[in-house]
C-alpha cells in the first residue's frame, strides 16, 4: 500500500519526465517555419538581368534572394559558396544568381542593393564574391549613401524587379534559395526551395537532384520540393 510520501515521489517523477519531454520539444522545435510561406514553385523563375557568378548557360542554377546587410547571407558567401564554386561553378555545371531582397529591419540594405547594381553595371558580378559589402563599396569606389557614379533609375528598377520576383514566390526572409535546372526552352524550373543556411553536403544533394531532374525532364518531370 502506497503512503502519502510514495505518492508524492511518483508525482514528482512523473512531473519530471513530462517536464523533460516538454522542454526537449520546445528546444528542438524549428525557430521559424519559413517554408510555409513559399509558393508558386511550379512556376519558372524569371530570366532577366541578374547578377550571376558562373556560366550563363549552366544547366543548374542556385538562386539566392539575399540582403546585403544579412549576416547569414555573408556567412554563405564566406564559408559555403567557395566550396560550391570550386566543385561546380568553375566546371560550368552550376551558376549562382543573386537577387536582391532588402529587409526593412536593415536600414542600409536598400541603398546597398542599388549600389551593388551600380557595381554590376560597371564591373560585372565580381562584387558577389566578397563576403561583406563594405569591401565592395570601398573597392568599387561607389558611395552607397549617395549612389554616385550610377544610373540610379536603372538600379532602382532592377532591385524592384528582384523584390517583386521574391514576393511572387513568398520569400520573407534571407537568405532564401531556389535550386533550379534550365529546361530545353531555357526556363528555370524549380526543384528545391529552402530558407536559411545549409551545409555544403546539403547543397550537393540538392544540386545532384536538379541534375537528375534535368536528365529525365521529359520522361519523369520532378515535383518542386520544400526543404
Amino acid at each position: 500500500m502506497f503512503s502519502f510520501r510514495d505518492r508524492e515521489t511518483l508525482w514528482a517523477v512523473a512531473l519530471g519526465v513530462f517536464g523533460s519531454i516538454a522542454l526537449w520539444s520546445y528546444l528542438s522545435r524549428p525557430a521559424i517555419d519559413v517554408r510555409s510561406s513559399l509558393r508558386n514553385l511550379d512556376k519558372p523563375l524569371a530570366v532577366g538581368e541578374v547578377a550571376t557568378v558562373g556560366s550563363s548557360s549552366a544547366p543548374v542554377v542556385l538562386v539566392e534572394f539575399g540582403d546585403l546587410e544579412c549576416p547569414f547571407c555573408q556567412e554563405f558567401a564566406r564559408d559555403v559558396f567557395p566550396d560550391i564554386q570550386a566543385r561546380y561553378v568553375s566546371k560550368g555545371f552550376l551558376a549562382l544568381q543573386f537577387r536582391h531582397f532588402p529587409l526593412s529591419m536593415h536600414p542600409r540594405s536598400r541603398a546597398l542593393a542599388e549600389a551593388a547594381e551600380c557595381a554590376q553595371a560597371r564591373d560585372g558580378s565580381d562584387w558577389l564574391l566578397s563576403p561583406t559589402f563594405e569591401s565592395i563599396s570601398r573597392e568599387s569606389g561607389i558611395d552607397p549613401s549617395t549612389q554616385r557614379a550610377c544610373d540610379l533609375d536603372k538600379a532602382v528598377r532592377l532591385v524592384n524587379a528582384d523584390i517583386r520576383e521574391g514576393t511572387r514566390y513568398g520569400v520573407d526572409s534571407t537568405p532564401t534559395f531556389f535550386v533550379a535546372f534550365r529546361d530545353r526552352a531555357g526556363l528555370l524550373r524549380i526543384v528545391d526551395a529552402f530558407s536559411g543556411l545549409r551545409s555544403v553536403r546539403d547543397l550537393q544533394a540538392f544540386i545532384t537532384r536538379a541534375a537528375g531532374c534535368l536528365q529525365h525532364e521529359r520522361d519523369n518531370p520532378c515535383v518542386p520540393r520544400l526543404d
